[in-house]
């Protein structure tokens, strides 16, 4: 299944960009063979477990939830994860929000396997929103971005089922703690959106091509109880 990165429309509203740290830019230049086997550990915070499956037998991979604290081994995998992942389209401007800003933004990643200590090349996606309060709109969480790993994305023949749709659920997790109204985002990849429930808003640009869609706080038991039980976790 193709994930197609996402991005959100701001509404209109500047985001200020704060520089709270200073961040090494020097991107990795090892080949992929030493990325997999080097000591790349990070050190993110353990939110939850969760599985992914195989494509075929639909067996579970156990695999969980982690948000990124920005530590210097985080960073170290942020700038790893910049080169390897340069396949990907959207995977930079995450990279560039991570290291502007520790503030606004949660950093989500969906990591394979039950290490301790996670390596950087276990990660299969990433996922950042933001959580923000609108006048009109009320406190809503916004998908900003979410990218797979290049091995999943755009790649109907991976081994590896459910990155995608599990950063979504760690995002809507994470916003019905917060009380939030609904989850938004905008994306080209409509199938997938309708196919996991959200439902597409008003706004379609034909010249971008970007299509609003969104879950209200009313589904969100629904959503994060299918997906449970789609992934046999919890």
């Amino acid at each position: 299944m193709q994930i197609s990165p996402l991005q959100i429309n701001y509404q209109n509203t500047p985001i200020k960009q704060t520089y709270t740290r200073q961040v090494k830019t020097t991107i990795n230049s090892s080949s992929k063979k030493d990325f997999n086997t080097c000591d790349l550990n990070f050190c993110a915070n353990y939110l939850y477990d969760v599985n992914l499956r195989r494509r075929t037998t639909k067996r579970p991979i156990g695999a969980k939830v982690v948000e990124l604290d920005f530590s210097d081994k985080d960073d170290l995998l942020m700038l790893n994860l910049a080169s390897f992942w340069r396949a990907t389209s959207y995977f930079s401007p995450i990279s560039s929000d991570y290291c502007k800003n520790s503030n606004k933004f949660k950093f989500f990643a969906i990591v394979d396997g039950n290490n301790s200590e996670p390596n950087a090349k276990d990660v299969k996606s990433l996922v950042q929103f933001r959580v923000c309060d609108d006048k009109k709109e009320g406190k809503t969480c916004d998908i900003i971005y979410l990218q797979c790993a290049p091995d999943i994305a755009d790649n109907e023949k991976s081994s590896i089922r459910g990155a995608g749709e599990l950063a979504v659920y760690s995002a809507v997790n994470y916003a019905k703690k917060c009380g939030c109204e609904k989850v938004t985002l905008q994306s080209t990849n409509n199938g997938f959106y309708e196919n996991i429930g959200f439902e597409m808003g008003a706004g379609y640009s034909p010249i971008s091509g970007y299509c609003p869609f969104y879950l209200d706080k009313k589904d969100y038991d629904w959503f994060l109880k299918r997906v449970e039980e789609k992934y046999k976790f919890n």
